[in-house]
């Protein structure tokens, strides 16, 4: 009886150690797995993933470099006009173009050209900094003063000449075509009176959008030219 009671504790003891063991034994398969996943490569698709964020790819042409092209065109074209317009004899091509310009232009062809090669080597020459900057206003009022020049050319070669306005574009003078359709909109629908009125008034706010001034600055010497001209009157009376 004493030996069965001092034998029957054992047991117990014996399933601890071996749960003690098995839970030894699992930490070191859990530290393994750890250190591989962590030393395994990442995936191809999230490497992908990660560079198209971190470097994304350009498509097309850039808005400079296509600046820069149409600044290059309108440059070659205009001095291959001017080249054309100088030239006594000319190709079928350059022949025709010069005929078109001086119909939809008149005698404003002359500074077609040149605008063009203006305007052309400044879109190529705009990030130096001894280039100077245009604004919108500026070259809207450049714009709207050109068109109206051609309009008054056209009016006033059409009085001169006694021509139909169209005819006197299908030549080639006065304002062209555009002068042309211009001036019959404005007298079929104002007079000429009206279309005097309006083609002043075009006139002195594109010029005041060229030079960046208040119309009010543009008649500034008026009233001290006014003062001097009656002071002038004063003096010769005395």
């Amino acid at each position: 009886k004493k030996t069965g009671k001092k034998t029957a504790p054992a047991a117990p003891a014996i399933k601890k150690t071996g749960a003690k063991k098995a839970a030894s034994s699992s930490k070191p398969s859990a530290k393994l797995s750890k250190r591989l996943k962590k030393l395994r490569p990442p995936s191809i698709g999230g490497d992908i993933k990660a560079r198209g964020q971190l470097r994304p790819v350009r498509t097309g042409i850039s808005l400079d470099r296509k600046l820069d092209m149409l600044g290059v065109f309108l440059a070659v074209v205009g001095f291959l006009t001017i080249l054309a317009m100088l030239s006594q004899t000319n190709s079928s091509l350059t022949g025709g173009w010069v005929n078109l310009i001086a119909r939809v232009f008149g005698l404003g062809m002359y500074v077609f050209p040149l605008a063009l090669v203006i305007v052309g080597g400044w879109l190529v020459l705009r990030n130096f900094e001894r280039v100077p900057q245009f604004s919108a206003e500026r070259i809207l009022g450049l714009t709207l003063l050109y068109v109206n020049l051609l309009v008054w050319m056209h009016f006033l070669a059409a009085d001169s000449t006694g021509k139909e306005l169209l005819d006197l574009a299908d030549a080639g003078q006065g304002g062209g075509y555009t002068g042309a359709f211009i001036l019959q909109a404005l007298l079929a629908a104002l007079g000429v009176i009206g279309a005097l009125t309006v083609l002043a008034a075009w006139f002195v706010m594109a010029l005041a959008l060229t030079l960046d001034k208040t119309i009010l600055d543009l008649f500034g010497w008026i009233p001290p030219l006014i003062l001097r001209i009656q002071d002038w009157i004063i003096d010769l009376k005395d």
